[in-house]
């Protein structure tokens, strides 16, 4: 994105005239290395634009690791596009108020005024040096108007935020231009989608994730794909326990989107509002036949409090917000009130760090079940120096060990979300992958569910 700065006489900049390809004009120099460039305007109007690549002007001070690639550059993009720009995002507001004037403030603001009704307001006047239009004002809305999006300079993602009307305008471009992003193919040609998965991520993030972007691209009749050997589990083991499809035999670059940004493609607000309940229908009947096999064999028919707590990187990254999981002094009471209330045969506890399940035996006794398999605790993340799981266990193993391992780990942890899912009723320790997972398998015959807030 371009900043608008004051103009420095002591530089010796490429000098671009301003019109309405002064942006891309600007970014064709940037592929070749230049940043920075002055603009000269009718009447002496002077000044310059910077660019600062979309990652890069976010990663001090904010919760996004810089390495991590969040949204494309956006260098190429067509504002006169209509069938590639998306306004879901601005659908609710009335009117959009921008703080600040940038590339993308000035741009968001223009296509707004062309394709929408909505009104711009903008807090800096620079922005009259390239838009005239009536339904621009200069200043900020009315503070009774509830139906305003704030677009701010800060930081204000939707993969990490909840803050409904608030966003920066990296945030927002991105939303607006996505499917410029994803393809230069007409949007009515495409068929699929082909979607890759970060190695770090757990199973259960890899298939809520992947339900969240099916549910939303198949309003546009795109039907979504795992690439073959995407994530850290096989592809085999996929097949075996999960009706995920792989690459239909007529996909090829002409019908298909392919997706190497996991991160991006999930900060698109849709998506992010779209279902990511992984339905029963997933998971392959052979595999679901074993695991009630084995729900049977430990519950049988006796009335079980599930309980979900998870620790171990959760805790060492310290998550806040939306992400925080609670321990097991602040569920206890939860706990207890409930046992004290429904005469639960059973506790039933979920959970992958060992000091949660250390601290929840010596509370409840003989009265808690637990599948056997692996744990951390909180100190081996410290120790190693690693923030996730997935980093910790490929430490702590040789590569052959931990491909070994892997296939067992996760049927543990698939056997803890079924048994989950078949208890009375659940208390977790807050919103994560396992958590939805447990919910969607229940199809609403839990009791009472805690927390309340997931989609």
């Amino acid at each position: 994105m371009f900043y608008i700065k004051d103009y420095d006489t002591d530089s010796n900049h490429r000098v671009l005239p301003l019109d309405s390809l002064l942006f891309h004009r600007a970014a064709r120099f940037v592929i070749d290395g230049e940043t920075s460039f002055h603009v000269h305007g009718e009447n002496g109007l002077r000044f310059d634009i910077e660019y600062f690549h979309n990652n890069k002007a976010r990663a001090e001070g904010t919760p996004v690791p810089p390495e991590i690639f969040l949204y494309p550059s956006y260098l190429y993009y067509d504002e006169a596009d209509e069938e590639k720009l998306d306004f879901y995002i601005v659908e609710e507001f009335d009117c959009i108020s921008f703080k600040s004037v940038s590339e993308y403030s000035i741009v968001l603001a223009s296509i707004f005024l062309k394709y929408t009704d909505k009104s711009i307001y903008c807090s800096d006047d620079r922005i009259r040096w390239f838009i005239d239009d009536s339904r621009l004002f200069i200043g900020e809305p009315e503070a009774s108007d509830s139906k305003v999006l704030h677009v701010v300079d800060e930081f204000q993602d939707i993969l990490l935020g909840q803050n409904g009307n608030i966003l920066d305008p990296i945030a927002l471009f991105h939303n607006v231009f996505f499917k410029q992003w994803m393809t230069a193919r007409p949007w009515k040609d495409i068929k699929y989608l082909e979607l890759t998965v970060p190695k770090a991520e757990g199973i259960g993030s890899l298939l809520s994730a992947f339900t969240r972007v099916s549910n939303c691209l198949m309003n546009w009749g795109i039907k979504v794909f795992l690439r073959n050997s995407t994530s850290r589990y096989s592809d085999r083991m996929l097949a075996r326990m999960f009706n995920i499809d792989m690459a239909p035999e007529d996909s090829d670059e002409s019908n298909t989107i392919y997706i190497n940004s996991y991160q991006a493609i999930l900060s698109i607000k849709q998506i992010q509002n779209s279902p990511g309940f992984i339905p029963r229908s997933m998971f392959r009947e052979e595999f679901l036949s074993e695991l009630e096999e084995y729900r049977e064999a430990v519950m049988g028919d006796k009335k079980v409090l599930g309980v979900l707590i998870r620790g171990t990187d959760y805790v060492a990254l310290n998550m806040n917000g939306f992400f925080r999981q609670s321990g097991v002094d602040e569920l206890a009471p939860r706990i207890d009130k409930a046992l004290s209330e429904e005469n639960y045969d059973l506790i039933f506890l979920a959970t992958e760090d060992q000091d949660v399940l250390e601290a929840m035996r010596k509370r409840y006794g003989k009265k808690l079940i637990a599948v056997a398999q692996e744990r951390h605790r909180v100190k081996e993340f410290e120790s190693l120096a690693v923030p996730v799981i997935y980093e910790l266990e490929r430490k702590q193993r040789s590569a052959k060990d931990y491909e070994d391992a892997l296939e067992d780990t996760t049927e543990n942890y698939f056997y803890a979300i079924y048994m989950l899912s078949c208890c009375h009723s659940l208390i977790a320790s807050g919103i994560n992958s396992g958590f939805a997972m447990a919910v969607s398998l229940n199809e609403g015959r839990y009791k009472s569910v805690y927390p309340t807030t997931f989609h």
